[in-house]
Protein backbone atom coordinates (compact mmCIF):
# COMPACT_ATOMS: atom_id res chain seq x y z
CA UNK A 1 0.00 0.00 0.00
CA UNK A 2 1.38 3.24 -0.76
CA UNK A 3 -0.54 6.64 0.16
CA UNK A 4 0.10 9.39 -1.89
CA UNK A 5 1.73 12.79 -0.77
CA UNK A 6 1.56 16.39 -1.61
CA UNK A 7 2.22 16.97 -5.26
CA UNK A 8 2.51 13.70 -6.24
CA UNK A 9 0.99 11.88 -8.72
CA UNK A 10 0.17 8.63 -10.09
CA UNK A 11 1.46 9.04 -13.54
CA UNK A 12 4.71 10.51 -11.06
CA UNK A 13 4.18 6.76 -9.08
CA UNK A 14 3.80 4.84 -11.88
CA UNK A 15 6.68 6.58 -13.50
CA UNK A 16 9.22 6.12 -10.33
CA UNK A 17 7.63 2.14 -9.66
CA UNK A 18 8.88 1.68 -13.39
CA UNK A 19 12.12 3.16 -12.97
CA UNK A 20 12.93 0.35 -10.10
CA UNK A 21 12.70 -2.00 -12.36
CA UNK A 22 11.24 -4.87 -10.12
CA UNK A 23 8.53 -5.98 -12.79
CA UNK A 24 5.31 -4.44 -11.40
CA UNK A 25 2.45 -3.18 -14.11
CA UNK A 26 -0.38 -1.46 -13.74
CA UNK A 27 -3.72 -3.26 -13.89
CA UNK A 28 -6.42 -1.17 -15.24
CA UNK A 29 -9.17 -3.93 -14.66
CA UNK A 30 -8.03 -4.41 -10.94
CA UNK A 31 -7.00 -1.08 -10.54
CA UNK A 32 -3.49 -1.94 -8.98
CA UNK A 33 0.01 -2.66 -9.80
CA UNK A 34 0.73 -6.12 -10.29
CA UNK A 35 3.65 -8.18 -9.68
CA UNK A 36 3.93 -11.56 -11.70
CA UNK A 37 4.65 -12.98 -8.70
CA UNK A 38 0.96 -12.39 -7.52
CA UNK A 39 1.90 -9.70 -5.02
CA UNK A 40 -0.27 -6.00 -5.76
CA UNK A 41 0.91 -2.92 -4.69
CA UNK A 42 -2.30 -0.55 -4.06
CA UNK A 43 -1.52 3.43 -4.29
CA UNK A 44 -4.57 5.56 -2.51
CA UNK A 45 -5.63 8.89 -2.61
CA UNK A 46 -6.36 10.27 0.61
CA UNK A 47 -7.29 13.71 2.00
CA UNK A 48 -4.27 15.42 3.33
CA UNK A 49 -3.44 17.97 5.86
CA UNK A 50 -1.05 20.29 5.88
CA UNK A 51 0.11 19.62 9.47
CA UNK A 52 4.15 20.33 10.43
CA UNK A 53 6.25 21.08 13.63
CA UNK A 54 6.57 24.62 12.32
CA UNK A 55 3.02 25.24 11.26
CA UNK A 56 2.33 23.88 15.65
CA UNK A 57 5.07 26.12 16.99
CA UNK A 58 3.99 28.85 14.70
CA UNK A 59 -0.01 28.34 15.88
CA UNK A 60 1.29 28.14 19.83
CA UNK A 61 3.38 31.19 19.74
CA UNK A 62 0.73 33.44 18.13
CA UNK A 63 -1.97 32.28 21.12
CA UNK A 64 -3.70 30.02 18.38
CA UNK A 65 -4.96 26.71 19.05
CA UNK A 66 -3.60 23.38 18.17
CA UNK A 67 -6.57 21.00 19.31
CA UNK A 68 -6.76 18.46 16.57
CA UNK A 69 -3.25 19.02 14.81
CA UNK A 70 -1.54 16.90 17.58
CA UNK A 71 -2.72 13.99 19.94
CA UNK A 72 -4.62 15.84 22.98
CA UNK A 73 -1.48 14.55 25.81
CA UNK A 74 0.94 16.47 23.72
CA UNK A 75 -1.40 19.82 23.29
CA UNK A 76 -1.71 19.58 26.99
CA UNK A 77 1.86 19.04 27.87
CA UNK A 78 2.75 22.15 25.39
CA UNK A 79 0.24 24.26 27.41
CA UNK A 80 1.39 22.73 30.64
CA UNK A 81 5.31 23.38 30.08
CA UNK A 82 4.54 26.44 27.83
CA UNK A 83 6.87 25.49 25.12
CA UNK A 84 7.01 27.51 21.76
CA UNK A 85 5.92 30.78 23.87
CA UNK A 86 7.27 34.06 23.11
CA UNK A 87 8.89 35.74 25.89
CA UNK A 88 7.96 39.58 25.19
CA UNK A 89 9.99 41.20 27.59
CA UNK A 90 13.20 40.26 25.68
Amino acid sequence: MVINRPGSSAKRFATFLHSLNVGFAWNPKKRCFYHPSGTILLRKDTTLMDISASRVREKVSKGGSIRFLVPEVVREYIEKVGLYLINEST
